[in-house]
C-alpha cells in the first residue's frame, strides 16, 4: 500500500513542481481519500491478479495430532492495463529568451496559471475515476460507475454486480426509487443504510455528490451520528457512524442517472460504499503523478507536462457497492 507521494515521479526545480502533487490532493477528493487510506498500488502498465482462493477451514487438532494440509489452487487470473491522463503547457520561445536575458522569471510568470490548471485537472480526474467509460481512442480510464453498471459482473466474480437497488428498501407503496428528498422517509433510509453498510465489511469511505451529501449530513445530525474525521491536511471531514462522507468533485456522480422510474427521474443518484486499500479496491499506478519540469538549460524541453497512469482493481467482491435509485433534491448555485 502507498500514498500518492510515495508512487509519484516528480522532477521539480520550481515551487510549482514541488507543490503539484499537493494541489492534486487538495482539489481531488478522490485522490485525497485514496492517499489517506494508502490505497494506491504499484503495478506494471499491463498487470494481472488472481481472484481470491478458497476460504480457510476451521480444524480441530488433538494433542499429538496434525491438521490436514490443503493445496491452495490459484484463482482465476484477471488482466488489466493502465490508462493515461495528463496535460501539458508549452513555454513560448519569447518567454524563454526573456529568461535568458534576465528580463523575466518564466517559473514565476507561469506559477499562477499552472496552479489554476492543476486545480481544474484535479476536478476532471475525479470525474473520470467515476464516469470514465474505458473506451475511446485513446481509451480513458474505466470508472467505478461504468464498472458497477448493474449489467456487467465485477471482473473475476461471476454473478456479482456490486449494485444495490435502493428502491427495494423504500417504505413507499409500489416504489421505483427511494425518495430521500421526502423527510418522512429519513428514518427508513438510515435503517436501509445500515443494511447496505453491512455488505461492505470494514468500509472506510462513502462517496456521493453534493445533494446527497447535504441530505446525509442532515440525517446524521438529526440522529446524533455526525462525527468529524481529520484528514492528512488537517481538514475536517464529516462522517456518519465514523465513516467519512466524501463529497466528490461536481460532475463525478450524476443526479440524472438512469433509474427504474419511467420517465427517467431527473433527481436520481447513487451512493458508493467502499473499502479502499490494497487487496480490496485500489487504484493501480506505475507513476502516481509523473511531473516533467520545464528546464531552461535544455533547449528541447519547452513545456511543463504531467500525467497519471492508473486503473481500478477490485480484488474482493465485497470491497465496494453502488446503491442506486436514490432520489434527492438537487440545487445549483445562481
Amino acid at each position: 500500500m502507498a500514498n500518492l507521494i510515495d508512487v509519484s515521479q516528480i522532477e521539480a526545480e520550481s515551487e510549482v513542481g514541488r507543490s503539484a502533487a499537493g494541489l492534486l490532493l487538495q482539489h481531488s477528493p478522490m485522490l485525497a481519500t485514496l492517499d489517506r487510506l494508502n490505497a494506491f498500488e504499484l503495478d506494471a502498465t499491463e498487470f494481472d491478479w488472481d481472484t481470491p482462493e478458497a476460504t480457510a477451514t476451521l480444524q480441530t487438532r488433538g494433542r499429538g495430532g496434525e491438521f490436514t494440509a490443503s493445496n491452495l489452487a490459484p484463482g482465476t487470473k484477471q488482466t488489466g492495463s493502465l490508462y493515461f491522463h495528463g496535460d501539458a503547457v508549452d513555454i513560448d520561445k519569447s518567454d524563454i529568451r526573456d529568461m535568458e536575458l534576465g528580463l523575466r522569471d518564466v517559473n514565476a510568470h507561469m506559477q499562477k496559471k499552472l496552479v489554476r490548471k492543476m486545480r481544474d485537472f484535479a476536478r476532471k480526474f475525479d470525474n473520470v475515476t467515476m464516469l470514465g467509460t474505458g473506451g475511446g481512442s485513446p481509451a480513458q480510464l474505466k470508472g467505478l460507475t461504468s464498472m458497477l453498471n448493474g449489467v456487467d459482473d465485477i471482473p473475476g466474480f461471476t454473478g456479482e454486480k456490486g449494485v444495490i437497488n435502493a428502491a427495494e428498501f423504500s417504505p413507499a407503496s409500489s416504489p421505483l426509487l427511494f425518495d430521500l428528498s421526502n423527510s418522512a422517509y429519513m428514518d427508513a433510509f438510515y435503517e436501509a443504510l445500515l443494511a447496505w453498510l453491512d455488505t461492505v465489511p470494514n468500509h472506510n469511505a462513502l462517496l456521493m455528490e453534493k445533494a446527497l451529501f447535504s441530505r446525509m449530513t442532515t440525517l446524521a445530525r438529526k440522529l446524533g451520528l455526525l462525527s468529524i474525521v481529520v484528514d492528512q491536511f488537517g481538514r475536517r471531514l464529516q462522517a456518519i457512524n465514523e465513516t467519512p462522507m466524501i463529497r466528490l468533485a461536481d460532475g463525478s456522480i450524476l443526479t440524472d442517472e438512469a433509474d427504474d422510474d419511467s420517465p427517467s427521474n431527473a433527481e436520481t443518484t447513487s451512493l458508493y460504499i467502499a473499502r479502499f486499500g490494497e487487496m480490496d479496491c485500489s487504484l493501480v499506478t506505475n507513476s502516481g503523478l509523473a511531473w516533467k519540469e520545464f528546464d531552461p538549460s535544455d533547449k528541447q524541453s519547452e513545456r511543463y507536462k504531467w500525467e497519471i497512469r492508473s486503473a481500478w482493481k477490485i480484488e474482493q467482491k465485497d470491497a465496494i457497492r453502488r446503491v442506486r435509485n436514490i432520489k434527492v433534491s438537487t440545487f445549483n448555485a445562481a
